[in-house]
């Protein structure tokens, strides 16, 4: 482990060696003779005025490598974000409340279908297919969408389809993963997700029949997390 450098000792033994090197009071008269005790006074302020400096140097050499690395560290690229979403690889971790977790890799595909893409683009939004890269807890992808949700800002949508037993038997098998999108100088990440699903509403009962309903409302069931995947 690299030792700890006092920056203040440092900056005090610079300031010191600056106003002591060289004492030009010393070399501005000439005709007058010194003493012996003046010149061994003036010696030895020299030669402080030179070990400070070079305590100083020493000290600046040890920090400017430390000072580069910590400047590297700050710029280096947020590992949970991705340059862009289309043509980007994530890992989503997903935990349904009070029922079995998974987890899938996906690809999110670039649009580039006729008619889509002009669509999307006079939209303002991204879009495409969905490739799935790993995990068996899917069964079906269907695709990915990011847009503009007013006030809320720009969401992105994932619908996979999951296999059997992961979610309530009235829930169906279809997920949709929501996520907040955030877009900065480090590129783009995708916040706060949630696992919703379609759940139909209680049907009518008219007599001695039972009319399901055509309606249908999004219900939370669980939380995720996406992290962009780097390819090997």
């Amino acid at each position: 482990m690299a030792p700890m450098i006092n920056v203040a000792r440092y900056a005090s033994l610079l300031y010191i060696a600056r106003a002591w090197a060289p004492p030009a009071a010393l070399r501005r008269a000439p005709h007058r003779a010194r003493t012996p005790a003046a010149a061994s006074t003036a010696d030895e302020l020299l030669e402080e005025a030179r070990r400070l400096r070079e305590e100083a140097d020493q000290l600046s050499g040890e920090l400017t490598p430390r000072v580069r690395a910590d400047d590297q560290k700050r710029r280096a690229p947020d590992p949970r974000t991705a340059p862009a979403l289309p043509d980007s690889t994530w890992r989503f971790a997903c935990n349904l409340e009070g029922r079995e977790s998974f987890a899938f890799e996906a690809t999110l595909l670039r649009e580039e279908r006729a008619g889509f893409a002009e669509d999307d683009k006079a939209r303002g939004r991204e879009s495409g297919l969905l490739e799935l890269v790993s995990g068996d807890a899917i069964t079906q992808t269907y695709g990915w969408l990011a847009e503009d949700d007013g006030p809320k800002g720009e969401f992105a949508r994932v619908t996979v389809r999951v296999r059997d037993g992961l979610l309530e038997s009235t829930d169906g098998d279809t997920v949709y993963l929501q996520a907040r999108v955030r877009r900065g100088e480090d590129g783009v990440a995708l916040k706060e997700g949630t696992l919703t699903v379609r759940r139909p509403r209680p049907g009518t009962r008219f007599l001695l029949f039972e009319f399901p309903s055509l309606l249908a409302d999004l219900k939370i069931v669980g939380r995720f997390t996406a992290t962009p995947v780097t390819p090997e």
